[in-house]
């Protein structure tokens, strides 16, 4: 693919183009406000946080700070007058891929700590405390570096094509392998098996656990497949044509890949409440007020003035 002159055109896109990112653009309002309101709620409600709830809300982070991007994007493309910079295609083209990968390990190091919960019965959260607290950092430069070596190398390089988006184009087919089963693969696969491995010990370990925590446990993990195979399905066609370099996969596949992204960003408020029982609190005592406002309380009678 020969690769355009980076920062020398306008960054405007075409009727198509804008067309199809305004559909984006509604979703994406609405996953705004649903993101909001689900981090009000938090502090309004003085819920609890804990180290277990700060990897949750580290992953839930990424989604507004998609989001916040992708409103900033969409507020530069549609001026067709304004010149691209390269910290602006830098960005495009990095940014939300970055923040997508985050959130994949977020989920690993969750389920790595949920299967030490189920199998090992121990807080991880409590007696590895700073491994816990360090995974997000390490991550952070684990792709960051992954990222860096690829560019300064020019196996992945950021191109732009004429009234479209920046985007990753990789030059070395080995790299581009690598980032598939490693970087992409082995936490997805790491999370598939720990699942795996807790389901297995649950139904093995019948006898010996005590009916409460079998319960507790086998709730755990089905909430967790649902949120997990909900998140799947809707997040991995988007990164996965990210690392088979967008622009050699059909446009429509592209952007029906980007709905489903955009559209596991809205709904991600209300499906955490899979991983957290602390999110369904929320929401229950957020619509109890909302209907509270809204309607009179059924309990209370009007007294006639003595």
């Amino acid at each position: 693919m020969q690769n355009q002159s980076l920062f020398s055109h306008t960054n405007g896109w075409d009727s198509q183009t804008q067309s199809l990112n305004n559909i984006i653009l509604g979703i994406s309002i609405v996953a705004f406000i649903l993101h909001c309101n689900i981090w009000l709620q938090l502090f309004i409600q003085k819920t609890k946080f804990n180290l277990s709830f700060m990897l949750i809300l580290s992953y839930s982070s990424t989604d507004i700070l998609i989001v916040i991007y992708y409103l900033i994007a969409y507020s530069i493309c549609i001026r067709s007058w304004i010149t691209i910079t390269p910290i602006f295609c830098y960005s495009e083209a990095y940014l939300i891929f970055f923040l997508n990968l985050f959130e994949s390990f977020c989920l690993t190091t969750l389920n790595i700590a949920r299967y030490w919960q189920i199998v090992h019965n121990q807080d991880v959260y409590k007696f590895h405390r700073r491994k816990i607290q360090l995974i997000p950092i390490f991550i952070t430069c684990l792709i960051l570096l992954n990222f860096s070596v690829q560019h300064l190398f020019g196996w992945c390089i950021v191109t732009k094509d004429v009234d479209s988006s920046c985007s990753l184009h990789y030059t070395n087919i080995f790299v581009q392998i690598w980032n598939i089963a490693v970087i992409l693969a082995m936490p997805i696969i790491i999370s598939l098996f720990l699942s795996y491995r807790s389901f297995f010990y649950i139904r093995a370990a019948y006898v010996e656990q005590t009916m409460v925590r079998r319960n507790h446990h086998r709730k755990l993990i089905v909430h967790t497949s649902i949120f997990y195979s909900i998140w799947f399905c809707l997040w991995f066609p988007f990164v996965l044509i990210t690392f088979l370099n967008v622009n050699r996969v059909n446009y429509w596949v592209v952007f029906m890949a980007t709905i489903a992204n955009t559209l596991e960003i809205a709904i991600d408020p209300i499906i955490l409440l899979f991983l957290d029982t602390r999110f369904l609190e929320i929401w229950k005592k957020f619509f109890r007020l909302i209907t509270i406002r809204l309607t009179l309380p059924i309990n209370v009678r009007i007294r006639p003035i003595v």
